[in-house]
């Protein structure tokens, strides 16, 4: 049995919120998108949160969804999400998360 491979996804949100409602907001964007079926493949699920960076578990086949749900949406129920990095390593993402700060993204 393999193991199924997994995507960390760094990403910027311009408005303040809070993990709960994202995750929230997220999940019925991707149920309005691409269905039950179609969120079975992405599985977000939140595991790092650094004022308005999060980090995004995914799967590989995920990370395709998730980045068309951006693009065709505008981004997650109206609010502005910007795609920092993509990470095969929890290890890595914490780290790159870490290390930046949220007022370079407020231009």
């Amino acid at each position: 049995m393999m193991r199924e491979r997994k995507r960390y996804v760094i990403i910027y949100l311009k408005d303040e919120i809070d993990e709960e409602t994202f995750r929230k907001d997220l999940i019925d964007e991707t149920i309005n998108f691409v269905g039950v079926k179609g969120l079975s493949f992405f599985l977000p699920r939140i595991v790092f949160r650094k004022d308005n960076i999060f980090v995004i578990r995914t799967t590989v086949e995920g990370l395709k969804i998730f980045r068309s749900i951006l693009v065709l949406k505008g981004g997650v129920k109206g609010r502005s999400v910007r795609i920092i990095k993509v990470t095969g390593s929890l290890k890595k993402a914490k780290a790159v998360s870490e290390s930046l700060n949220p007022s370079m993204f407020s231009k």
